[in-house]
């Protein structure tokens, strides 16, 4: 095979390749997981017009475009396909140059972004090859190099588009009694009764031997943020922190105090980290054990992982009244 042909051949495999891998991640998707391990996608799609799939989609149309105008480039050796494969391939130098660009602005990374990024340099530099156009290498990084270049320039507080984060909302830490196996986020509000299953069953556990807990309340009214600081100021929290948010759900009337700082804000980032989720319901658990990590919905769910993973005994569905 000489080397035009086998330039030729890899091209249209390469688009092909990544045509099937931006197909398989939007399926991946639709079952609520992803090719790419990494969050930096997600960071991005909460800021883009079109919804989660969007930058898979562009891409396979892109990719597709790009494997029928070489196709015909080949065959038919006409001018207008040329120009049309400059074109395109210009431009997706360009566009990509703006998302790796905010990627790294973001301070974040994305294997999959990454990856792609790497491809369609070397889609440019096939390309460059087969049209015996060196220079045109040349050109094609310099216009992915300024589009990257040029919105880091642009002066913005990142931290007013940084998606929010599982640590930013935890109100009340109970700690292991042992190193702990697991380290679960429990998500609650004082307002539901599968919530307060939860929380029952946890109080009738005096100890935690192999997790640490952290909690999270979903809320914002007033009567809310005024419970909340109760519970926290409560001397009993720490001995026994379960049966103290109990005791102030149960209460019919509690005693106006100031609100504690920081309350309204952690209440405001539980809130934002639960929609950046797409949770649709509480309680909700999220347990990490090394790379190991589950989300759990439900209180029966919730009480039927606890009780595999023995880190309850028992377990009632008690409802409060």
């Amino acid at each position: 095979m000489d080397s035009k042909r086998f330039v030729r051949y890899s091209f249209l495999i390469f688009c092909l390749l990544w045509i099937i891998i931006l197909i398989s991640d939007i399926i991946f998707i639709m079952h609520g997981k992803s090719i790419c391990p990494t969050n930096a996608c997600k960071v991005a799609e909460t800021y883009v017009i079109g919804g989660k799939n969007i930058f898979q989609i562009a891409g396979i149309i892109f990719l597709t475009s790009l494997f029928i105008l070489f196709f015909l480039y080949v065959k038919k050796n006409l001018g207008i396909f040329e120009n049309l494969l400059y074109l395109s391939i210009l431009s997706a130098l360009s566009f990509d140059g703006v998302l790796i660009g905010y990627l790294y602005k973001m301070h974040t990374f994305c294997i999959l972004c990454i990856a792609f990024a790497s491809s369609l340099i070397l889609i440019l530099i096939l390309f460059a090859i087969y049209v015996n156009k060196k220079n045109f290498i040349l050109l094609g990084l310099g216009i992915w190099i300024s589009s990257f270049i040029a919105l880091n320039l642009l002066k913005f507080d990142v931290t007013t588009i940084k998606p929010p984060t599982i640590n930013s909302s935890v109100m009340i830490h109970v700690k292991a009694k042992n190193k702990p196996d697991y380290r679960a986020d429990l998500f609650v509000s004082l307002h539901c009764i599968h919530c307060f299953d939860v929380l029952y069953n946890l109080a009738k556990q005096k100890t935690f031997d192999n997790i640490e807990w952290r909690i999270h309340f979903l809320g914002g009214t007033k009567e809310d943020i005024m419970r909340i600081s109760h519970i926290l100021k409560d001397p009993n929290l720490k001995k026994d922190p379960f049966g103290t948010i109990i005791k102030f759900i149960l209460a019919k009337k509690i005693k106006e105090i100031e609100p504690l700082e920081g309350v309204k804000r952690k209440l405001n980032e539980s809130k934002k980290y639960f929609v950046y989720k797409g949770f649709a319901g509480i309680p909700v658990l999220i347990v990490r054990s090394g790379w190991y990590e589950i989300k759990v919905l439900g209180d029966k769910n919730i009480g039927r992982f606890l009780l595999e993973k023995g880190i309850v005994d028992k377990w009632y569905l008690i409802r409060a009244k």
